[in-house]
């Protein structure tokens, strides 16, 4: 992460293509999630070396991968296993790993596909990386299924061997927010479903999750079908879908209700930002939590006060800040950490599972982090660029520079943040804290088949499948079950009441009449209703002398106590 944060520290070292606004070049790019950062050098020190810390670790397997070992500046280079098969890199001038890339022909890939169904691999000598421990052990795959993993397996003939000469093998990836298919103002992504899945399987990662974002008034069925047909025609990875909902209404229940029974769909986001578009009231939001909850979907919800952030952008444009330093002045971070504390507090009154998307300040990771300490089913989602980077690039002068960086919710401008999000990401030690190390796939299998191997690339569109997802998944849902239990809401048990029982008459309402010019209040009598604005009640009570006449008025000359000049006093 030091080498990519080093390089974009020079004004005169940032590339060409963004040396200006606009690109004059025939491809430019379409930042579509505020993910995408086109600099040479930002995908290095990503992923880590295994190779030198893999081998020969464990009983009698010898290191198999002295021979494969090059030097490259100093350190070895990185020989790893990704997705369940292996490939070795290419080369480029500068002897860093590279890329070739071949697409198939129709023909050549169905005729691999049809072998491929009983094609066999056998992965050997590599340390597999399991959710629960690590050990070496070879790998049995047929028809694209795991069947065997140990050591002297017992497999047919016929059998493909891959030797991984003591590199890791690990699952493939999933990255869970893409957006290859979502338009920005009109205009569609470049990279989009085939461009995005193909750079996927290059890196390891064999499935995606893409987000299909229909506008206001727009059908999500419609919207589902749309973005599930590009995908199939495209795609060369598996993947899902998760949908997002724009606007909350009564004839909105019919099409979630079939997308999750009917379409595979288990997971749907809403939005608290964006305002007079697609953010949602908290009256809206907890109609949406219980519907969804009933349905065993998971509540994706992108979390910041947009009521807020609005009249922040009128304060900042009434400045005069139109530049991208302006994104963060008008989004400061207690307006992210606000709204992750209210999803939360409304996942918990409605006991629904909530999915905190880009997380990306440490006042939003802390409140996610101490609301799963108390017992809240809330998950947390960092990103790569909350991950890698901070927000300081935003005060560059180079205006194409700044607005590479913009994202929302953005990114901090605490340089501290990075580190606090992997510290929350670590479950307990990291043995790897503190290495600087350059590594990528060797080879990668999806779906049973090599898909890059030696550095080369063989994909083709159209092979990526649909992947569905059950509704109320147990990640999620387990714990909901059990909080179901334990926090049901019930009256207090008691026994029939058998003390004494009053009757209580209604008293009737007494209404002042309104005055008029030919008659007086007095003249309309109340009800039998002592009213004590107009009571004729006497403190004196009845006295001796009250039949004698007196006069209204009567002037005294002699007070009680004699007469006093009240300007001798004092």
């Amino acid at each position: 992460m030091s080498d990519c944060r080093r390089q974009w520290n020079r004004e005169d070292e940032l590339p060409v293509y963004l040396a200006k606004p606009i690109s004059a070049g025939p491809n430019q790019r379409h930042k579509s999630h505020g993910m995408f950062s086109s600099v040479e050098g930002a995908c290095d020190s990503k992923t880590i070396d295994f190779d030198q810390y893999a081998v020969g670790r464990k009983g009698n397997r010898s290191s198999r991968s002295s021979s494969r070992e090059r030097i490259v500046d100093g350190d070895f280079e990185a020989y790893e296993i990704s997705g369940g098969t292996i490939s070795s890199p290419g080369e480029r001038d500068d002897g860093r790993p590279g890329v070739e890339i071949t697409d198939q022909t129709e023909k050549e890939c169905r005729y691999e596909q049809n072998n491929g169904k009983s094609e066999r691999l056998l992965i050997k000598g590599g340390r597999v990386v399991n959710d629960d421990q690590s050990l070496y052990a070879d790998v049995y795959v047929e028809d694209g299924i795991i069947k065997q993993v140990g050591e002297n397996l017992i497999v047919p003939g016929g059998v493909k061997v891959i030797e991984a000469n003591g590199c890791k093998v690990i699952p493939g990836g999933i990255d869970v927010n893409t957006c290859l298919h979502k338009p920005y103002l009109g205009t569609p992504p470049v990279d989009d479903f085939y461009q995005g899945t193909k750079a996927a399987l290059a890196g390891g990662t064999t499935m995606i999750i893409d987000h299909v974002t229909p506008q206001p008034g727009d059908s999500l069925l419609e919207a589902f079908e749309k973005w599930q047909e590009a995908a199939d025609k495209k795609s060369c990875c598996d993947y899902s879908l998760h949908v997002d909902i724009p606007h909350w209404h009564e004839g909105v229940k019919e099409e979630l209700e079939q997308l999750v029974q009917e379409k595979g769909i288990n997971s749907f986001q809403v939005y608290m930002a964006y305002k007079g578009l697609f953010q949602m009231p908290d009256s809206q939001l907890y109609e949406a939590f219980s519907f969804l909850k009933e349905l065993g979907a998971v509540v994706l919800v992108h979390a910041e006060n947009g009521d807020l952030i609005a009249q922040e952008q009128s304060k900042i444009l009434g400045m005069g800040i139109t530049a991208p330093d302006g994104h963060p002045l008008s989004r400061p971070e207690e307006l992210e950490a606000e709204a992750v504390f209210r999803a939360i507090t409304l996942g918990n009154r409605v006991n629904c599972p909530v999915y905190i998307t880009k997380v990306m300040s440490k006042g939003a990771a802390d409140t996610v982090t101490n609301a799963r300490k108390k017992g809240s089913v809330v998950f947390g989602e960092p990103i790569t660029a909350s991950l890698a980077t901070d927000g300081s690039h935003y005060w560059s002068k180079n205006w194409a520079k700044a607005a590479a960086y913009v994202t929302s919710p953005p990114l901090s401008t605490d340089p501290t943040t990075p580190d606090h999000l992997h510290s929350l990401l670590a479950l307990e030690y990291n043995i790897f804290e503190g290495m600087e190390c350059r590594g990528g796939p060797v080879y990668v299998v999806s779906q049973g088949r090599i898909v890059f191997e030696e550095g080369k690339l063989q994909v083709q569109q159209w092979t990526g499948r649909f992947i569905s997802r059950k509704p109320f998944p147990d990640i999620a849902y387990q714990r909901i079950k059990y909080r179901n239990r334990v926090m049901s809401k019930q009256g207090v048990s008691r026994g029939m009441y058998d003390g004494p029982v009053y009757d209580i008459p209604a008293t009737p309402k007494y209404i002042t009449p309104a005055p008029s010019a030919k008659t007086s209040p007095t003249t309309h009598q109340p009800p039998p209703i002592r009213n004590l604005h107009q009571s004729n009640f006497s403190l004196s009570g009845a006295q001796i002398d009250d039949n004698i006449p007196r006069r209204s008025s009567h002037r005294i000359v002699a007070p009680p106590g004699g007469r006093s000049n009240i300007t001798s006093l004092g």
